[in-house]
């Protein structure tokens, strides 16, 4: 849409109208949000009950015949606003109100700033309008594109004609303060006129422009004056001064615009003010002034004008020149004032009115580059009426370019090499290359192959240089179609014919609604006969009158035969009275085609010719994933009609850009039902074929930092190997589509890349008919609106009672010697190991424990899942099967009993560190100590009460069997898979079963209930979720394993089953809880903290029975840290804010401590002399014990100064906590690691350090057990700064595996720690 500049009118004296006090008082059209327009109303009077007939309509793209009135519906109060809106979902997002009605898209409240609106009362008459009807309004004063127009404070009463001084108007063609952006530039409920127009005096300049460029001498200064009479002394108020440029003060006694002139090229400014009868001004000062820019044409040809340059050198001035008119649009013309290159320009007038080919004219107006066309804004004055026409200059087809835009050129013999580029464009050749030809003159459909000599105008447009003819007469056919009569006939006996008569309008004849009537044949048969070219192609419709509005809903089709030919006789718009009646109709959709439509939380609606084309009345309901359907409310008359789905969204409506869908309702065969309609799309976005078409569909919304990698889907139907998906225009959106032969039940999961596995239960279809699933998130991870985080996750698992090997009293099922890996599977790494470094553990030296460091981004509050998995070598498997026999699947999976044979789980947000260390787990859960031992026989007696079974078909008499689903403890006692015994009825509705196992055997059992019907089986549980199966442990009586007998089950068909409680296992095997109760009370509460205490001092040691119970956090001592967490158990402070590192600083005595957050605790050893004394800071728990001259102080919870000391002293050991971790800490002024990086590192990290005095310094690597795996340095060094590197060896040169190792620094003065993450 093309603007020109708008001169900003402002308010002038207005003529009070007797109408009623409702009228409009804003029109918005936000530039940066079309959903946020609106219209507001504003009640000066007393109450009015909109809803008795009050109507709101528009004028649309310069028509004289408005759209139909959207009635109102609502009351607006004395003194109170009503706000209409196009799309109220928008309008609460962007406003944070509610409108008082949303009328839907399409209707008065959705204009797009050119349209002209009015208010009408119940009895039809006209309250008040905005626009001139039949006028565009882009460049006009009432044009508010991507702007607003706000009434005037000045104005109490609506009017029946535009009048712009009643407007302030904001647009994108220079009015006002240009566009403006909702929310903050627009005020719906509020107007700066409520409570009554202003009483004191005002002045204001409406004319020119303040900013304003003008292209003449002259100018006339437009005032307006209020609640002041300007006249002569003693007539009036006073009257007005103004100085032009700060020149000589003139005094005027009316309020008639002021006449400049002789105005000389550049800014000029006019300064007024009033003043009284003694040309004092008033008090206060009632000033306006006003600052325009003169800048006058250049008088220059058209060559000039062009540069011979792709830009013209006169781009934004103003200039004259003179030429007689090559082209006529409704807009503007082309002129030349000579034939040939850089002789030709496009005008824009905005109306070319009555000018024609041939007229001589003089131009004025800005020169500007539309897109890279050059033209001149501006007006087109005739001198002389056809004065000349002047010649087309020959040129080639292929030498259309600059040097002849806006000239008049002609091709010969140009062959059509292309008779349809869309959007009306076509092209030829004449050998020298191709031109596209363009209608936007004259609409011309060539044939493919003949030969033409053409005449247009070279016009450039999306980034490509066109001919545009004028006429018929451009275009001359050198092999012209010899045409035949096409009679056309249509029926109108069901239809009121018009007394404008039947008309036909189509491609072949300009689509003129009046140009071409039909003649009444008699029997309702209506008929005209035309001249037309075979092989043309041509769409066209009948009207039943002579004006759109009147014709049929869709378009026909028809080919041009070769020779004469009388159609058939058709019912106008395809309606024929079939002896129907009224009937409800059913429209059934499918979103599938919606990328991004992902659940059945939107709002879709129907609109169209059935209802009015607006509303929001007809909407669908979802009737499960991506099918809805919606039932008419009221019946629908037998009848044509067109439709359309519309999407409505927070950001606007989503129209379908498809045609219009048709509807034919007979009403002979009752209540009508559709078939499937697909949202934009003729079909399912998958190519049909004879079988049962089901397209599966995902989302990557969710997954944190996807970056567009394929996704795949597996499943039953497949062979679990995973099949590429084809994104759906964007990366967030895959589907794929599967054939089916037959109905199936299917199983499936969606992978992210090849191999990525979900970590949800397999998903299930049960395929019938040819179906879309609705979208899901990847592993039903919905988009977040956190921020995601990247940590280091430390995995740990003990194989303690798993591993062949000598000494292992356990089950022999792991050996490194045999090249078996033990790995780690999750989410995280696609549940699987094509990723070595992210899933294969290591083991630490002397130690049973493997674990890994893993580099995991993920948000907050997602749920992780993993396993921890053996993977078993060549060798191994061959030793199993020799041994055992066939072995069950893959089993190195485990089954945590924890879990009930589920998934482990995690969320990044369980910890604010950036190292996240996971408790350490045994393989399977089980712990050390937790085998039966070798050749040891135990019988486990299972009960289950299945008197709940009734409700799942269960009768006496069926079978009950228990299931035992350890998969090792299966194959490894020979019992085969899914091991199944029968359980003996005890006549009570209880059923006991027997297992026996011989040792070695793992403590738990892993097993589910099942009864075996007349017609069927059921088992419990199920599925991948917590407590799939039922987990329980045996434990020795005094270190002796014998008979157990399990507690009572009861039956429960749908998970989670019973899982017994791990730490009461634990505790009845003999390996205590790290619970903290070191009291053995039963209780963690302050009697515990006192005992850690003492038993770190020294001064009281717990019972050695009761000191596992001090490790909490299982690192195999008992120190500071576990006295934090057993506080934090307490007190459950929930902190976000905990220390990363620490300082210690000595002052004169006082040891104080800094950190960058909370600090859990403080352990410190003191070296001292005799004459020593301590008095400890305040601090949750604070205690010291002396012995000799070292003193040990433990500090939880501390301030920042820990203590104070009288007497010489030094420190030479400590460590600090934050909440749940050791963090490093330094002395300041002492020695200190400055930094290690990188950290996490791998494979080299540089550790650097300061010594303040020489000495013996001596640099090592622990890992978190305490052993010492490498020294870096050991020597007597001067005072400074050093720095050392270590590349993740051990003395011996081995690389040691990822994980947590601390770098110690020992110095004549003391030692300081350091921890560091090596990842693999």
């Amino acid at each position: 849409m093309r603007k020109i500049l708008l001169q900003l009118f402002v308010m002038s004296a207005f003529v009070t109208l007797v109408f009623p006090d409702v009228f409009i008082t804003e029109l918005a059209d936000p530039n940066n949000n079309s959903g946020a327009r609106f219209v507001e109303l504003y009640n000066n009077g007393a109450e009015v009950d909109l809803g008795s007939g009050w109507q709101l309509q528009r004028y649309t793209n310069g028509n004289l015949d408005p759209q139909s009135p959207v009635d109102l519906t609502g009351v607006i109060a004395a003194g109170g606003y009503y706000v209409i809106s196009p799309n109220g979902g928008a309008f609460l997002t962007a406003y944070g109100v509610d409108a008082d009605q949303d009328i839907g898209t399409g209707g008065p409240a959705d204009s797009n700033g050119d349209d002209q609106i009015y208010l009408v009362n119940p009895a039809g008459e006209i309250v008040d309008f905005f626009g001139v009807p039949g006028e565009d309004g882009s460049g006009t004063d009432h044009e508010f594109e991507d702007g607003r127009a706000e009434r005037t404070e000045f104005v109490t009463t609506g009017s029946d004609v535009y009048d712009a001084n009643e407007w302030y108007i904001d647009n994108d063609s220079g009015g006002g303060d240009g566009p403006q952006d909702a929310p903050d530039a627009f005020d719906p409920f509020a107007w700066i006129g409520a409570g009554g127009p202003p009483t004191d005096p005002l002045l204001s300049i409406s004319a020119p422009g303040n900013g304003s460029t003008i292209n003449v001498d002259n100018v006339d200064v437009v005032f307006s004056v209020m609640n002041f009479t300007v006249g002569n002394a003693g007539v009036g108020d006073g009257h007005v001064h103004y100085q032009l440029d700060g020149g000589g003060t003139v005094m005027i006694y009316t309020t008639d615009p002021i006449s400049l002139t002789g105005l000389g090229e550049g800014a000029h400014t006019v300064d007024m003010w009033l003043v009284d009868d003694s040309h004092a001004p008033l008090d206060p000062a009632v000033e306006a002034s006003v600052t325009f820019t003169v800048l006058l044409p250049v008088e220059l040809t058209i060559a000039e004008i062009q540069g011979m340059a792709d830009a013209s050198p006169y781009e934004d001035m103003p200039v004259i020149t003179v030429g007689n008119v090559t082209g006529v649009n409704y807009n503007g013309v082309y002129i030349a004032d000579a034939p040939g290159a850089w002789n030709g320009i496009w005008v824009y007038t905005g109306d070319s009115g009555d000018l024609a080919i041939g007229d001589l004219v003089e131009v004025s107006g800005n020169v500007a580059e539309y897109f890279g066309l050059t033209e001149i804004d501006g007006s087109a004055t005739l001198l002389v009426a056809g004065q000349q026409v002047i010649a087309a200059t020959p040129i080639g087809t292929g030498d259309t370019s600059e040097m002849y835009e806006g000239v008049l050129v002609s091709y010969t013999n140009a062959t059509c090499d292309n008779a349809d580029l869309g959007f009306g464009e076509w092209s030829a050749d004449d050998g020298s290359g191709s031109t596209v030809m363009d209608d936007l003159l004259f609409d011309f459909v060539p044939t493919f192959g003949s030969s033409y000599d053409i005449t247009g105008l070279v016009h450039y447009s999306f980034g490509a240089y066109k001919t545009v003819a004028r006429d018929a007469d451009d275009i001359i056919d050198l092999n012209p179609p010899t045409a035949v009569n096409i009679t056309f006939q249509v029926d109108m006996q069901y239809q009121e014919v018009s007394v404008d008569g039947v008309h036909l309008a189509g491609g072949f004849q300009g689509w003129d609604p009046a140009a071409t009537p039909l003649a009444d044949m008699g029997g309702e048969i209506w008929a005209v006969t035309l001249e037309l070219n075979p092989g043309e192609e041509h769409e066209y419709k009948y009207l039943n009158g002579n004006a759109w509005g009147t014709d049929e809903g869709s378009n026909r089709a028809l080919t041009i035969p070769d020779v004469d030919t009388v159609l058939d006789v058709v019912f106008f718009d395809d309606y024929e009275d079939v002896g129907g009646v009224p009937v409800n109709v059913t429209f059934n959709l499918n979103t599938s085609t919606m990328p991004g439509f992902t659940d059945s939380t939107n709002t879709i609606v129907i609109r169209g010719s059935l209802n009015g084309w607006g509303g929001n009345e007809w909407e669908l309901t979802n009737v499960g994933g991506d099918y809805w359907s919606y039932t008419t409310a009221a019946e629908l008359e037998p009848g044509n009609y067109e439709y359309k789905f519309v999407n409505i969204t927070p950001g606007g409506d989503e129209w379908e850009s498809t045609d219009n869908r048709p509807l034919t309702v007979t009403g002979v065969d009752g209540d009508q039902n559709n078939p499937l309609d697909y949202f934009n799309a003729a079909g399912p976005p998958y190519v049909e074929t004879d079988g049962l078409d089901v397209y599966f569909r995902v989302s990557t919304l969710g997954i944190a930092a996807y970056g567009g990698e394929e996704m795949y889907t597996a499943g039953s139907f497949e062979g679990w190997s995973g099949t590429l998906m084809t994104d759906e225009g964007t990366t967030e959106y895959w589907g794929l589509s599967h054939s089916f032969d037959e109905a199936t039940f299917v199983e499936y999961k969606f992978q992210h890349g090849p191999g990525g596995w979900e970590s949800t239960d397999n998903r299930t279809a049960n395929i019938t008919q040819d179906t879309t699933i609705a979208f899901v998130y990847w592993d039903d991870q919905a988009p977040s609106t956190e921020e995601a985080v990247t940590k280091t996750v430390i995995f740990q698992v003990d194989l303690t009672e798993w591993l062949d090997e000598d000494g292992a009293t356990g089950m022999p099922v792991f050996s490194l010697a045999r090249n078996d890996t033990m790995e780690v599977r999750g989410g995280f790494n696609g549940w699987n190991d094509s990723d070595v470094e992210n899933s294969v553990m290591v083991r630490q030296p002397g130690t049973n424990i493997f674990n890994l460091a893993v580099s995991i981004t993920n948000f907050p509050s997602i749920t992780m899942e993993y396993k921890y998995f053996i993977k078993h070598s060549a060798e191994s498997l061959a030793l199993f099967e020799a041994t055992w026999g066939p072995m069950y699947g893959d089993m190195g999976w485990e089954d945590s009993p924890q879990f009930g044979g589920s998934n482990r789980t995690f969320s990044m947000g369980d910890t604010e560190n950036e190292i996240y260390q996971l408790p350490l787990a045994g393989y399977y859960d089980l712990p050390a100590g937790g085998t039966v031992p070798a050749g040891t026989s135990v019988t486990q007696t299972f009960t289950v009460d299945m008197s709940a079974a009734d409700g799942s078909g269960f009768v006496p008499g069926d079978v009950v069997n228990l299931v035992y689903k350890d998969k090792w403890n299966n194959y490894l006692q020979g019992f085969g898979n899914e091991f199944t015994t029968p359980a003996v009825d005890n006549g009570d509705g209880t059923y006991t079963a027997s297992v026996t196992v011989i040792g070695p055997a793992p403590w738990h059992s892993l097993y589910a209930w099942e009864f075996v019907g007349t017609e069927f089986t059921l088992q419990e549980g199920g599925g991948f979720g917590f407590g799939r199966y039922r987990a329980r442990y045996m434990c020795p009586a005094d270190g002796i394993w014998g008979d157990w007998d399990h507690d009572m089950d009861t039956w429960t068909e749908e998970p989670p089953l019973f899982v017994a409680d791990f730490a009461d296992a634990l505790e009845c095997l003999g390996v205590c809880a790290a619970d903290g109760d070191v009291t053995g009370d039963g209780s963690l509460d302050v009697l515990d903290i006192v005992g850690v205490v003492a038993h770190i001092l020294g001064t009281n040691p717990i019972d050695e029975s009761l000191v596992c119970h001090g490790d909490v956090d299982n690192n195999g001592s008992i120190d500071i840290l576990d006295i934090v967490i057993m506080v934090d158990l307490i007190l459950n402070p929930g902190r976000v804010d905990d220390a990363t590192e620490a300082t210690i600083q000595i002052n004169d005595g006082t040891v104080n401590l800094n950190a960058d957050g909370f600090i859990g605790g403080v352990d410190m050893t003191i070296s001292h002399g005799q004459d020593f004394s301590i008095e400890l800071g305040d601090a949750f728990v604070a205690d010291y014990h002396t012995d000799g001259n070292e003193t040990r102080v433990l500090m939880v919870h501390p301030g920042s100064e820990l203590f104070s000391i009288n007497g010489s002293f030094s420190i030479t050991d400590y460590t600090v906590v934050s909440g749940n971790e050791y963090i490093p800490a330094t002395i300041a002024n002492s020695y200190a690691l400055l930094s290690s990086y990188p950290n996490p590192f791998n494979p080299v990290t540089e550790i650097s350090y300061y010594l303040p005095t020489s000495g013996q310094v001596n640099v090592s690597i622990y890992n978190m057990l305490g052993q010492q795996i490498t020294t870096l340095t050991n020597n007597v060094v001067d005072a400074g700064n050093y720095s050392v590197t270590w590349n993740g060896m051990d003395n011996q040169q081995i690389s040691v595996p990822s994980g947590i190792y601390f770098v110690k620094l020992q110095h004549t003065d003391g030692v300081v720690t350091h921890k560091i993450t090596l990842l693999k």
